[in-house]
């Protein structure tokens, strides 16, 4: 006597528990690709060797709206030495400072 809306119970069953799986699929999918996103960014930043500040001020200055004044060479770029000799007595005071850090840092270890 029921047995139409019996099918119709049943045919709601399989097609809610084919959306569920669906869901859980999407689910799946979607965070697999922001996984796949975050690793490209992760490597195409890796590609420009920039360190950690030079990265911070990059991404402050595209932040601020000013990267179009950096490309245009309105505004150095992040790291950028002048050419100048102050630039070259700037270098020779990081790789002396370096070598102190690297120094300091082996005798720690020694120790």
């Amino acid at each position: 006597m029921y047995a139409k809306l019996d099918k119709l119970r049943e045919d709601l069953k399989k097609a809610v528990a084919k959306r569920e799986a669906a869901d859980a699929k999407v689910k799946q999918l979607e965070a697999k690709l922001k996984e796949e996103e975050n690793q490209q960014i992760v490597s195409d930043v890796a590609s420009y060797n920039l360190s950690p500040d030079q990265l911070a001020q990059f991404l402050q200055l595209a932040n601020s709206g000013r990267l179009q004044e950096m490309l245009s060479g309105q505004v150095p770029m992040p790291g950028a030495v002048n050419a100048d000799t102050s630039g070259k007595k700037q270098d020779e005071d990081n790789e002396t400072d370096m070598d102190k850090e690297e120094e300091d840092f082996l005798d720690e270890e020694n120790e």
